[in-house]
């Protein structure tokens, strides 16, 4: 093998050392998000549960009992946030209408929190899609030959840039997703005084429901990347394997080669 071919093997064996290491943090840093998409859509979706369940005739009757005190013109009553305020879920989902009739602080928070999972996901996955195609175009072309170690090499390394293609494609329809997600959620009506209204309510509901679903969506194309990930451990262990014994092999030619030209 001459000089460039043995950098390049020796390049690719660096990397593969250094990738399987560093994809060990992302197959778990890609289910710990799912989980984190899983809930703020599991939080939208209790929210829309509790207000199905709220009586337009108790909230209008509510509406003549005690004003809090601490807003300087409250829009709701003490009742009437009992009612909003589902206290069987409140502690799991931590959203609380007040009486000024604004939006809960924490639905600011999830707009907030989808919307830079979003954004990351658009950025590594065109990062990934980038990386690949120069794969796919590189550096298989060199492994391509009539010996297996070589061959061998050339297998694990195409199903790794084919697995990473696959993984930033799930990226890319989660993101999607989330983005469908963040535009319903912010057609919803989620401020305390509009949900007097049966008929905003109604439609808050629906939405709400809908916005969960394509976060059950996201969550769900993040735990496959995460599963594909995960598999990638031991293509890297078998593209390791491959390449160190082009290396080996290589040096046993110049061995042998050295001893050839003693005798």
């Amino acid at each position: 093998m001459d000089r460039s071919a043995r950098q390049v093997i020796e390049t690719l064996l660096q990397m593969t050392l250094d990738h399987k290491m560093h994809e060990r943090f992302y197959t778990r840093k890609e289910f710990e998000l799912a989980a984190q998409v899983r809930f703020q859509a599991d939080r939208l979706q209790t929210l829309a549960e509790s207000l199905a369940r709220v009586s337009q005739e108790a909230l209008m009757k509510a509406g003549a009992d005690t004003a809090p005190t601490i807003e300087k013109k409250p829009a709701l009553t003490v009742t009437q946030l009992e009612i909003l305020n589902n206290r069987s879920t409140v502690p799991y989902i931590a959203i609380l209408f007040y009486g000024h009739g604004g939006e809960p602080a924490e639905i600011q928070e999830i707009r907030g929190t989808l919307k830079a999972i979003e954004m990351s996901l658009r950025s590594t996955s065109e990062m990934l899609f980038g990386y690949m195609e120069k794969h796919f175009a590189g550096e298989h072309s060199l492994l391509i030959r009539p010996k297996e170690e070589w061959l061998e090499a050339a297998i694990w390394r195409s199903r790794l840039t084919t697995s990473l293609y696959c993984v930033a494609g799930y990226f890319r329809m989660a993101a999607e997703m989330i983005a469908v997600a963040f535009t319903v959620l912010n057609k919803a009506k989620l401020a305390g005084a509009a949900l007097l209204s049966e008929e905003n309510r109604r439609e808050t509901v629906l939405l709400l429901n809908a916005t969960s679903t394509f976060l059950h969506d996201a969550a769900r194309y993040l735990g496959l990347a995460g599963i594909e990930l995960g598999c990638d451990e031991d293509r890297w262990r078998r593209l390791e394997v491959a390449l160190k014994a082009i290396l080996d092999g290589d040096k046993d030619d110049e061995e042998e080669g050295l001893e050839d030209v003693k005798k």
